[in-house]
């Protein structure tokens, strides 16, 4: 379902809630439509907007927080390929070695989904006992 389609689905649920409240006003019995009536329902509602705002704000909070751990290891792993590429260039003599070293650092780092920072951490390992 697309973000415009369930926004207008909301729209026409909200609309038709405010209608059938409209024509059910005049049919409640007296003391349902009291003062007293009115301002208990007006705090009631007034704690569910306060929850729902202070809910809204933690699962903003926490997307946040889990977009810059991502962010942080792909910065991380981009840091440490260009580090290896560059220790694999200076230390080898033959022309055609960056290019097998490369290749061997793609297919160790994208071979699967997930488990990046345990390729990293294997990759590391494996190329501080080569060097």
């Amino acid at each position: 379902m697309t973000g415009g389609l369930f926004g207008l689905l909301v729209f026409a649920f909200l609309a038709a809630a405010a209608l059938f409240s409209l024509w059910l006003h005049p049919r409640l019995p007296e003391h349902y439509r009291s003062a007293e009536t009115t301002s208990n329902l007006r705090l009631g509602m007034g704690v569910i907007a306060t929850i729902t705002a202070v809910v809204l704000g933690l699962l903003i909070s926490s997307v946040k927080g889990s977009f810059d751990l991502a962010s942080r290891d792909v910065q991380a792993l981009a840091a440490d390929l260009i580090v290896l590429i560059g220790r694999c260039i200076f230390m080898t003599p033959m022309p055609h070695t960056p290019a097998i070293c490369w290749r061997a650092i793609r297919t160790a780092c994208w071979r699967g989904p997930g488990h990046q920072a345990v390729r990293r951490r294997w990759l590391m390992t494996r190329w501080r006992r080569t060097f």
